[in-house]
């Protein structure tokens, strides 16, 4: 079928892309007005909203699919890939940092009590004081070492 009304492939495709696109940026819309927390809240966004965008922009690909079109898409798409899970890490950080109340019953805190830098009175990394720089004593049996209760190498900063 040929003529101004036919469809191609890449007009199929690039159809089908765009939709999805829009779909996942709408479910993401749905987890930041429906999730109970703004951890989940930029968990949902930061997916939903990276993945939708670059459907979007490779449907957009697909519908001109010139070189100078596919370049800039794809440098685009690139990049949407590597800043988006960046950003979503970095405001969920901010809020855990900040002190952000989660919901209960969410998974446990991995990231535990972060120290102060704003505080820091010569103590060592875990808030031990070592005055002699003789280094601090051995971890204890809970993996932490300080007293928190946290895996060993969990990222409280």
């Amino acid at each position: 079928m040929t003529g101004p009304g036919a469809w191609d492939a890449f007009d199929i495709i690039a159809r089908a892309l765009v939709g999805l696109g829009v779909f996942l940026i709408a479910v993401g819309t749905v987890g930041l007005i429906r999730l109970r927390d703004a951890y989940l809240r930029i968990n949902a966004v930061s997916k939903a909203a990276a993945l939708g965008v670059v459907c979007v922009l490779l449907g957009v690909m697909f519908w001109n699919p010139q070189p100078l079109t596919v370049a800039t898409l794809l440098l685009a798409v690139v990049l949407q890939l590597f800043t988006a899970p960046l950003a979503g890490y970095a405001a969920g950080r901010a809020a855990h940092r900040s002190g952000v109340p989660r919901v209960a019953g969410t998974d446990p805190d991995d990231l535990g009590p972060h120290p102060d830098p704003a505080r820091d009175n010569g103590e060592g990394h875990d808030g031990r004081h070592d005055p002699d720089g003789e280094g601090v004593p051995a971890p204890d049996a809970s993996g932490g070492g300080d007293g928190r209760n946290r895996p060993p190498g969990s990222l409280n900063g």
